[in-house]
């Protein structure tokens, strides 16, 4: 199967669970260098007589001892689980960019009325603190929906999955079900969920039937492809309601000049990014004149792209 084969290759990992893992993200990207550094002890005669299969459970448990913090039963606290999460909280403005400029923009968009919601694959608490640092105190009240853990993409898929209030001194932090998406409110935070019920508490907030949602994501399969192919039907009519799906590709930051660039960034900062150029050529996105795969699959599902969701200023004229 040809690397390049992005969703196919999805697909046959999710067939033929424990055969393969795709990695696909900028976290597995480190991982990929971790199973090439296996394989090549391995074919060096240093790793005795470890198998394929022995390698691949050896390097899976290694991943969960350091980011799978949590079960459907049992929550860690990420203060002393692993690396990652401590070194995180040492010092998070490292590793996550304050944006006092995006909060602007959020503000902004609130006192035109607009209904805001956060739906993140990490639980309750990193999530409180990615947020935290990037917007300050008080960013919960940016949020019309707070939602943790929602295990994306089955968050587009599953309307049985509902939402749960939480209680910290249960293992699991979930503490009463929550299937009346009018019973949700601004003033909780909540695990897990899905789609239907957000879709349907903000038609109950704005007291319409018909209603526009623009989900903005950073990654394809998750995000942009799932919400783009997600739709709601009410029960008297055939015609489903469907979400416009915005895709967040830092790369795109590289394929404008400087001028374009300033606009897309404020002036006096700059991101914290690699500069893809020197690996992959003047484009990341353009191979021979053409779109590379990539980009073509994006395209094939997303209304727009833009750099940094702080751009959705540009696309709204705020």
């Amino acid at each position: 199967m040809h690397w390049l084969d992005y969703p196919q290759v999805v697909r046959k990992c999710e067939e033929l669970k424990g055969a393969y893992h795709c990695f696909m993200t900028y976290f597995d990207s480190v991982k990929l260098v971790a199973v090439a550094q296996c394989i090549d002890f391995q074919q060096r005669g240093l790793l005795g007589s470890r198998s394929n299969l022995d390698l691949a459970n050896d390097l899976n448990s290694c991943i969960l001892s350091q980011y799978a913090h949590y079960t459907a039963d049992e929550v860690h606290r990420i203060g002393n689980y692993g690396i990652y999460f401590p070194t995180v909280l040492a010092e998070p403005t490292r590793y996550i960019e304050p944006q006092p400029d995006l909060r602007m923009i959020l503000e902004r968009l609130r006192s035109l009325g607009v209904k805001l919601f956060v739906a993140s694959n990490s639980h309750k608490e990193y999530m409180d603190l990615i947020m935290e640092t990037t917007f300050g105190k008080g960013w919960e009240l940016l949020f019309d929906l707070k939602c943790a853990a929602c295990a994306k993409p089955k968050f587009f898929q599953d309307r049985t999955r509902y939402f749960h209030t939480i209680d910290f001194d249960m293992p699991n932090f979930k503490f009463e079900e929550i299937r009346d998406p009018k019973l949700l409110t601004d003033k909780c935070d909540y695990l897990e969920g899905n789609a239907f019920q957000v879709h349907e508490y903000f038609q109950h907030l704005l007291g319409k039937k018909q209603i526009k949602v623009a989900y903005f994501g950073d990654h394809y399969w998750s995000d942009a492809y799932h919400s783009a192919s997600f739709q709601w039907r009410s029960l008297d009519s055939d015609i489903p309601q469907k979400w416009d799906s915005i895709a967040v590709i830092e790369e795109l930051f590289y394929e404008h000049d400087k001028l374009t660039r300033s606009q897309l960034y404020p002036a006096g900062a700059s991101p914290n990014l690699i500069d893809t150029r020197p690996f992959w050529g003047p484009s990341y996105f353009i191979k021979g004149g053409k779109r590379n795969y990539f980009v073509s699959e994006v395209a094939g599902v997303a209304r727009y792209a833009i750099p940094f969701v702080r751009n959705l200023n540009l696309l709204m004229r705020l």
